[in-house]
């Protein structure tokens, strides 16, 4: 299939021990870029003139291009944060389709006309206003005059707007030690906007802790006697940072759009002041059995260091091996599949959506979008980029993944979100005579009776008993039931290009839930076991396979429970619950406690990673017990996100991902493990196994920086573990990389026996 996949090489490593950091031509080449980067932001900087009338920034890429260099891509900017972008593709029958490759962005281009034959030169045009400053990527899917599909980019930086000045108590930090009450005064900037504009023009914002988001109502005057917030002493009565984030928000004169600065943050400990690496509570074994390393060198252990960059669009999340060593990785808000071959191939596959009739005024057939977003409790958006790809999987010669929509129970009700579980075989043939890549098969979450929109919120997957088995968590803040289905998978279930917004789309396909009597050996059906027995607050997030007995377990993200399936009778179903779900230590949606989320299994045991709180919790599966070990980390910004178990040499690793876009620490993201004989020891005889032997890497940050997002930190989300080499490949966010670690033959070798 034409442009069903796209082929690069781009490989970076780590310098070992003992090499110089850059090489001469890496560091002309860098220090070019930086000059690059300085003057495109110093030639960016503009002023209203006294018409009110702001300087535009000359592009000219698509001016007079010939065919041959035909698709053309250019963004130019009008300060201090008017886009304008402009495009043509080769093939005038063939529509484009835009994206913002920056952020998560909700209200891209999309599909677009190829050629604009009303403007000149057949050039097309569209403004966008840009919420702050900083570094942007736009990516335009076209045709070049070969009738090929490529993928061309358009950059530029836009000069942030000037923060406030922000001081609390005489200082620019918060020291919370001791708690008492406080006033956050500040001063706004007046380059852009001066302080007697008027409040509907130039505002003041404050996000407070825990906040994830701003809401836009908690408004302040810039300046003058009214510029304070009162911070009352029970609000520091917690342990750890207390974040406030400040920024100064414009409209400006000519043109429109809201231009924000980028966020201060106030809250953080001053310089010598007490805080806290870790929370205690009083089951943690953090402060007693297990000796951390906190600071050893990822080099003393790995002697390669890969970094890949993705060629999709979206947040890397979730990331597996194959049998053949090759690394596979899906996106959160994408519609592609990421591969990095053995040999270091980097490819990327795009899964297909259906296109409905074409409609009067429209340049093409509109792309289906099946999944939604909510923007906030009453405004949903329909999409055609899951915002839930949570888990990536092989089994046999296929690779599983996940994709629905995120309306987490939020959003006017019977908003359609529907779920997708898509294989694709990678030892498969791609055929010519379509115009999607045939090796991806999706299997369309069917209706429910008890839901008409389809609202699965599909998370987690396993592969046991020849089925599938697919987590419905229903929507985390929901009260319906959650969901456990299981299928048999056929070609004859798939449906690529069905098109979810026309009538009985669903209801027709091949692929329904299993009536009173039916099942999936006999019927081609989805087996479907709804939760309504269980504690209605139960959200299944995550599940896995046990390698013993093939029962499914899975993790309820409300808190409360480790569950356990049995695929051999759905109706045995066995609830563990947690005996203490931190819910005191929590920083997210009262009613979560720590949030456990990922989960992992061996022979012996169950390990459930709680992400807010950064606990490990162990479950002995023949005494029923629990343990837990909290993972130490510098900031509250710091999560564990995700486990494997490396079976040759029992380590538990986890990933610590700040995923903030102004993190506190650039460097606070990375990985560790915990040595489990010696865990599972110190349990049976903790005199003769006193110690727990766990480490937390430090050096990942030296990692080269990607070449298209070269100001992002890192973010390690999703892990996985190669059994035989011991390589480990992480899905790193912000950066759009796949990191690999190769091991030292030294380091294979257990901990402990």
């Amino acid at each position: 299939s034409i442009g069903s996949e796209i082929v690069a090489d781009m490989t970076r490593r780590l310098t070992p021990p003992g090499e110089q950091g850059l090489s001469p031509v890496r560091r002309a080449l860098a220090i070019c870029w930086l000059l690059a980067a300085l003057f495109a932001s110093q030639s960016a900087q503009g002023r209203e003139s006294a018409g009110g009338q702001p300087r535009a920034t000359p592009v000219n890429g698509c001016a007079g291009a010939s065919h041959e260099r035909l698709p053309c891509f250019e963004a130019a900017l009008t300060p201090p944060h008017r886009v304008t972008l402009r495009w043509k593709s080769a093939d005038p029958a063939q529509p484009v389709y835009l994206y913002d490759d920056f952020g998560v962005s909700f209200h891209d281009p999309g599909e677009q006309p190829a050629v604009c034959e009303t403007q000149p030169g057949g050039v097309c045009e569209i403004t966008r206003y840009l919420p702050t400053g900083g570094y942007y990527r736009w990516v335009l899917q076209g045709a070049n005059d070969q009738g090929d599909t490529v993928h061309v980019s358009a950059s530029l930086s836009v000069p942030a707007a000037p923060g406030p000045r922000v001081n609390i108590g005489g200082s620019p930090f918060l020291d919370a030690q001791p708690k008492q009450a406080r006033r956050l005064t500040w001063r706004a900037d007046e380059t852009l906007t001066p302080c007697s504009a008027d409040a509907e023009r130039a505002w003041i914002e404050i996000r407070l802790p825990g906040e994830a988001l701003w809401s836009g109502q908690r408004r302040y005057p810039r300046c003058g006697a009214q510029a304070y917030l009162d911070i009352p002493a029970t609000a520091l009565a917690g342990a750890g940072e207390h974040i406030y984030l400040l920024r100064d928000c414009h409209r400006p004169q000519a043109g429109g759009g809201t231009f924000c600065s980028t966020e201060v943050t106030t809250g953080f400990h001053a310089s010598g002041a007490p805080a806290l690496a870790t929370i205690p509570s009083p089951d943690t074994l953090v402060d007693n059995a297990v000796r951390w390393e906190l600071r050893r060198d990822i080099r003393f252990d790995f002697d390669t260091v890969l970094a890949y960059d993705v060629l999709g669009v979206g947040e890397p999340l979730d990331i597996t091996y194959d049998a053949d060593g090759g690394v596979w990785m899906v996106n959160e808000f994408s519609t592609t599949l990421e591969h990095v071959t053995p040999a270091g191939e980097v490819r990327s596959f795009t899964v297909p959506l259906g296109r409905g009739p074409r409609l009067a005024g429209r340049p093409a057939r509109e792309v289906t979008r099946p999944f939604a977003i909510a923007m906030d409790e009453d405004v949903v958006a329909a999409t055609a980029v899951t915002s839930l790809a949570e888990r990536v999987m092989e089994d046999g010669a296929l690779i599983w993944f996940t994709q629905g929509g995120g309306l987490l129970g939020k959003g006017p009700p019977g908003a359609p979100n529907h779920s997708r579980v898509v294989a694709f075989a990678r030892n498969g043939a791609d055929r010519p005579d379509t115009h999607y890549d045939d090796r991806l098969c999706a299997y369309n979450m069917p209706l429910a009776d008890d839901d008409a929109a389809a609202n699965h919120q599909v998370v987690g997957l396993a592969a046991s008993g020849g089925r599938l088995w697919v987590g419905e968590s229903r929507g985390l803040f929901s009260h319906t039931p959650s969901a456990i289905s299981a299928f048999i998978p056929q070609d004859a279930l798939c449906n690529n290009l069905l098109v979810f917004e026309q009538p009985d789309a669903l209801a027709s396909q091949a692929l329904q839930f299993c009536d009173t009597h039916e099942s999936p050996q006999q019927h081609g059906c989805m087996q479907r076991r709804v939760l309504v027995d269980l504690p209605p607050q139960l959200r299944v997030a995550h599940l896995a396979a046990d390698p013993v007995d093939g029962k499914i377990w899975f993790t309820d993200a409300r808190g409360g429970y480790l569950g356990r399936l049995d695929p051999r009778d759905d109706t045995d179903v066995e609830l563990f619950a947690f005996p203490d779900p931190h819910a005191a230590l929590a920083y997210g949606p009262e009613g979560f406690g720590g949030f456990p989320w990922t989960l992992r299994v061996d022979g012996q045991a169950v390990y459930i990673g709680e992400y807010l709180t950064r606990h490990i919790i162990r479950f002995d599966k023949q005494r029923r017990t629990f343990s837990e070990i909290a993972v130490p980390a510098a900031s509250q910004q710091i999560m564990l996100h995700s486990l494997d178990i490396d079976t040759a040499t029992a380590r538990l690793w986890f990933t610590l991902t700040n995923e903030s876009r102004l993190p506190l620490d650039r460097q606070g993201s990375t990985v560790g493990y915990i040595d489990l004989n010696a865990w599972t020891a110190h349990l049976h005889n903790p005199q003769q196994q006193a110690a727990i032997p766990a480490v937390v890497y430090r050096g990942l940050h030296r990692v080269p920086a990607s070449n298209w997002h070269p100001l992002a930190h890192q973010a390690f989300r999703g892990i996985a573990v190669e059994p035989r080499s011991g390589r480990i490949a992480l899905a790193t966010m912000h950066r759009r990389q796949i990191t690999e670690l190769r091991p030292r033959k030294t380091f294979r070798a257990p901990l402990s026996r």
